[in-house]
């Protein structure tokens, strides 16, 4: 699903898998839904919202076994993720970057579970947003209960500060 400039719809139930690239692509989409979508085993991100996707709304979907990270946000404000599961990705659960104003996007009650490559075993959050945003993952299930193994599962300027984990 590459989306260019798609606004106010909703994709419930999707499926992107085996793509040699991204599994679900936005750029400059704003104000949609996603709900219960599948992205597997892709040569990307499982979803990524790039440059201007404002205000999408992200929920009960499911990113495993892409060849990148499961979810990306660059340069895009006020969306919500909750619900959603990310599974043996080769890179991040959720990859943050960008020089905008980020601090608006919401995660709440997300599941993580580990990659099964050893140099991404601990990755959860890389937050590489350009300012000193500070992201708050609330009751989010991150495979364990050990807050200090938690902490190991933040890189970028993600530890301590800017990832907040209640």
């Amino acid at each position: 699903f590459n989306l260019t400039s798609f606004s106010n719809s909703t994709v419930t139930g999707g499926s992107s898998s085996g793509n040699s690239s991204y599994g679900f692509y936005l750029t400059g989409s704003a104000n949609n839904r996603f709900v219960g979508n599948s992205a597997s085993s892709n040569k990307s991100e499982g979803f990524y919202l790039f440059s201007s996707s404002d205000g999408n709304s992200l929920t009960g979907n499911t990113s495993s076994k892409n060849s990148s990270h499961g979810f990306a946000l660059s340069n895009s404000i006020n969306s919500v993720f909750s619900g959603n599961t990310t599974d043996s990705n080769a890179g991040w659960a959720y990859h943050l970057s960008g020089a905008s104003t980020m601090a608006s996007d919401t995660f709440q009650g997300n599941n993580f579970y580990p990659s099964l490559l050893a140099a991404y075993r601990d990755s959860g959050v890389y937050n590489g947003t350009a300012s000193n945003f500070q992201f708050s993952f609330t009751r989010s299930w991150w495979s364990q209960t050990d807050s200090t193994a938690i902490r190991a599962m933040l890189g970028g300027g993600a530890q301590d500060s800017r990832v907040k984990i209640t």
